[in-house]
């Protein structure tokens, strides 16, 4: 079976919408995006038919407090309105800027150049995705 691009999407559109539901409820939320490191285990935990493969996780629960709202890349450069608008070198230092305070090891910039770099933890997600695709049953082409 073809992967579908647009159960792909169905599926992010319900995760979204579940998460704005529960915490319209006052219920916290917290994505799990790292699910790859693991996902043929958890396929196997979930007893996943073929054709199933697990996108992300979603923790739903009552917090106990109220997190401070972390570092955010400024609205202006994410929000595009009726065209894509390429940031310009003072859209990006303004993000260096904003993300200043992440609380990365190294800083923001340094985190995402080794998580982008050849070889580390992009690619990695890459190869998990692929070979639990094509064990579900997916095609997957390059």
């Amino acid at each position: 079976r073809p992967l579908s691009l647009y159960a792909t999407a169905d599926a992010l559109l319900a995760l979204a919408n579940l998460a704005a539901a529960a915490e319209a409820l006052g219920y916290g939320i917290c994505y799990v995006s790292s699910l790859h490191r693991e996902l043929e285990t958890l396929i196997a935990l979930l007893h996943l038919p073929g054709g199933v493969c697990p996108l992300f996780g979603l923790c739903v629960g009552v917090p106990d407090d109220i997190p401070e709202q972390p570092p955010r890349i400024p609205l202006e450069v994410v929000f595009h309105e009726n065209r894509y608008r390429e940031p310009t070198s003072d859209d990006l230092d303004g993000c260096y800027e904003a993300m200043a305070g992440a609380k990365y090891a190294g800083g923001w910039f340094e985190s995402l150049s080794q998580y982008f770099m050849a070889g580390q933890e992009y690619e990695a997600r890459e190869s998990h995705w692929r070979r639990a695709l094509v064990r579900q049953g997916f095609q997957v082409s390059v």
